[in-house]
């Protein structure tokens, strides 16, 4: 075990601090106390009053309209901030490899039922590890807090949340959660880049968020030419692209292996996989992914010594179609490597006492499979806001003002992580927007001393 800290002086005016500390651990600190100390963590932090570098392990983020961000990961981090005579300048840029992919997750409670509930990954993944801290859990639209003392407890390595007594859980609870998980489809590199000008009346920030993933470092299998065709040819689509796993290997007691069958289900000839130890028959691995209630023909055995076993279920013939009854298909999940820039401009200017306004134009380009130049055409999208603040009128026992404002978001705009309301859609009495939104705001206030 390493537990290592260094703080100290390189100069007269440039000081240094490093943590290092590997504890050998796999698996993270369980998430029952409000705050979390992580096992692994390395960076390097060399400073001064202007400026600051930190290499290592980083957290980044951001908040303007339309563009924000949080992210663990790996890299390198440069902050800056200089006053000058009439204005103070701040810029933060960083260059890493992202440890985890952002997701979102809503459902209703069960009555009665206080957990766990299992979180999923963005292409439905029940076997995922949630990144320690990184969690951000709502009931009804307001924030909970972790800890065994507080609102609920979390696991995340098998990414379970339990619900402690303080709210009892009915049918009737909404929630919705956000966090970041292991996921190891590609490798994926980020780059963030914050500038910001502020004077007495004007304050102005431009953001450059890019993040791409490395198309031929797919780390959980070797794309073959044939799985790249495949996703070549499919666009944009978002439905599930599985590829056969089946493989044809030489026996090996070691691992799990299946042997080819075959029989006639109501006139159909059908070749399923059964697991065997006979090393005259056993020369099959396979990869069985979980899919929707009948939509497999396997379900889930087992979990054997050398990993979990799977068995095939015969389907039932409904008026001459055969409809499978089981949740597994030996089949991969092909994800298509994705890239996402954004540019952000945002203007806050107070014109006077009474008058302030606030702008703001982001542009995103979403390229949804880079393996495809197919559906492209999408790809660019816009968000524009604009709002006015007005004091109508003041005195020492009441306050007028009137806030007015107009949000325009073109269709596929998606940001980096969630920018609007957690009950946005609830609170509007709408759902499922698809196309151009244009949102007009206006309020009145009346405030009293």
């Amino acid at each position: 075990n390493i537990d290592l800290r260094i703080n100290g002086k390189l100069s007269n005016d440039l000081k240094i601090q490093a943590v290092i500390s590997d504890n050998n651990l796999p698996f993270q600190e369980d998430g029952s106390s409000y705050k979390l100390q992580e096992f692994d963590k390395v960076f390097i932090r060399i400073y001064n009053e202007k400026t600051e570098i930190i290499t290592g392990d980083i957290f980044t983020k951001n908040k303007s309209r339309f563009l924000n961000y949080q992210r663990k990961s790996k890299g390198i981090v440069v902050n800056n901030n200089r006053d000058f005579n009439n204005y103070n300048y701040k810029s933060s840029t960083s260059l890493s490899m992202s440890k985890g992919k952002y997701s979102t997750n809503n459902f209703m409670g069960t009555e009665g039922n206080q957990g766990p509930y299992k979180l999923k990954g963005i292409n439905g993944e029940s076997y995922i590890v949630v990144l320690s801290g990184t969690e951000k859990i709502f009931m009804d639209g307001n924030l909970l807090k972790r800890g065994e003392e507080n609102d609920y407890i979390i696991n995340y390595n098998s990414s379970e949340i339990i619900f402690t007594n303080k709210n009892i859980i009915t049918k009737d609870k909404r929630f919705y959660v956000e966090f970041e998980y292991n996921d190891r489809s590609y490798a994926q590199s980020t780059i963030f880049s914050n500038q910001e000008i502020k004077t007495e009346k004007v304050l102005f920030n431009f953001n450059f968020y890019s993040e791409s993933d490395w198309k031929n470092q797919n780390y959980l299998t070797d794309l073959s030419d044939n799985d790249k065709k495949i996703l070549s040819e499919s666009g944009d689509n978002k439905t599930q692209i599985l590829s056969n796993s089946i493989d044809s290997v030489s026996y090996n007691n070691e691992i799990i292996l299946y042997k080819k069958m075959d029989t006639t289900i109501s006139g159909i000839p059908i070749i399923y996989y059964k697991f065997s130890n006979n090393q005259d028959s056993a020369y099959y691995q396979i990869k069985f992914t979980q899919v929707d209630q009948n939509n497999g023909d396997y379900i889930l055995k087992e979990e054997g010594m050398n990993g979990r076993i799977f068995s095939w279920i015969a389907p039932i013939s409904i008026g001459g179609d055969l409809v499978s009854q089981g949740n597994f298909t030996p089949n991969i999940r092909i994800v298509s490597p994705k890239s996402k820039n954004i540019i952000s401009a945002e203007l806050k200017y107070n014109i006077s006492k009474r008058i302030n306004t606030t702008a703001n134009f982001t542009f995103q380009n979403l390229d949804e499979n880079l393996f495809s130049d197919l559906d492209d055409s999408d790809n660019n999208s816009i968000s524009t806001f604009f709002e006015f603040d007005y004091l109508i009128f003041q005195n020492k026992k009441i306050q007028i003002s009137s806030k007015n404002s107009v949000e325009y978001i073109s269709r596929g705009y998606e940001g980096v992580i969630r920018y609007k309301e957690v009950e946005f859609d609830r609170n509007w009495n709408i759902s499922d927007i698809i196309g151009n939104q244009t949102l007009l705001n206006h309020q009145l206030f009346l405030l009293s001393n």
